[in-house]
């Protein structure tokens, strides 16, 4: 009988973890994964994803029961030399930290 050779990606991850250890990039105490980013779940919990109901013009995220679209106060008094933008995630708590370290 013939041993099967380990796959490449679990070779690739063993290289990596030399390189890169499993831990996670944010707090440096939770285990991470490549496969997780190299966020912990701990982590990943503080992320606040941004989800309607949001301001259509800035992406500016609300509370409430918001059903139609709308642009928000700051949106409607100013003039803005763009349609509309987006982004994933709320700046707040561990991605605020992630994007002063980048």
């Amino acid at each position: 009988m013939i041993a099967t050779a380990a796959p490449i990606p679990s070779w690739l991850d063993t290289g990596l973890g030399f390189l890169y250890p499993e831990i996670c990039r944010i707090c440096e105490t939770e285990r991470a994964t490549a496969k997780s980013g190299f966020v912990c779940s701990k982590c990943w919990t503080q992320v606040r994803f941004i989800r309607p109901p949001f301001c259509e013009r800035c992406g500016l995220p609300f509370e409430g029961d918001i059903t139609t679209t709308f642009e928000c106060t700051n949106c409607r008094e100013m003039e803005l030399h763009f349609s509309s933008a987006r982004s994933a995630v709320v700046a707040k708590t561990v991605v605020l930290e992630i994007i002063h370290r980048f």
